[in-house]
């Protein structure tokens, strides 16, 4: 079937350190925030999930929720897809909303090989934890969302910020836009 399985999991997590370049590798991650009021609800939580390209560590899409279903999960992939073309292998944890058959199913249609987690396997998914890590403590911690528009306004504000703008040691201090663009690989020429 293609897909990567559990127990081949270690291998694969060490092949796409060595070899992972433009377009290859992409993975999604979920993040849990609060917010003062939801719709009737005085509290509540809303929910990001973003899409991130391994080699560049650009955001290529998220979308922020105030439920936690597939449906946004489900948008974001393809709009990352529709505007970034697909990755030949696409991580993730374990969670509900990316072993779902509609989620996996969307992967398989696009021939993008699936890699899950292993339990206590957070290094095999580190580029997008570390995403989350810097999206909680340089936007979500610093700020009170009174509701999820508000949520969903300041994290795109900070997601483009982190894009355009956010030096990353990894990509010797430029930003992932910057490093994406300067790395995309020549389309063929017609013949």
């Amino acid at each position: 079937s293609g897909n990567t399985t559990l127990s081949d999991h270690t291998s694969h997590s060490e092949i796409c350190r060595q070899y992972c370049f433009y377009n290859r590798e992409g993975s999604a991650n979920f993040l849990f925030m609060r917010c003062r009021k939801m719709g009737v609800l005085t509290k509540g939580f809303a929910y990001l999930i973003v899409i991130l390209d391994w080699y560049s560590r650009k955001v290529l899409s998220w979308r922020v929720s105030n439920i936690m279903d597939i449906s946004f999960c489900l948008e974001a992939l393809e709009e990352a897809i529709a505007r970034y073309g697909t990755h030949e292998i696409f991580n993730t944890d374990q969670g509900s909303q990316f072993t779902s058959d509609a989620f996996t199913g969307k992967l398989k249609e696009h021939n993008i090989r699936i890699s899950m987690d292993g339990k206590g396997s957070w290094r095999d998914n580190i580029f997008v934890e570390r995403l989350c890590r810097s999206v909680k403590y340089e936007e979500v911690y610093l700020k009170v969302y009174e509701t999820v528009t508000e949520a969903r306004r300041s994290i795109g504000i900070y997601l483009n910020f982190y894009n355009r703008e956010r030096p990353h040691s990894s990509l010797d201090g430029i930003p992932p836009n910057q490093f994406y663009y300067n790395n995309l690989l020549p389309l063929p020429m017609a013949a």
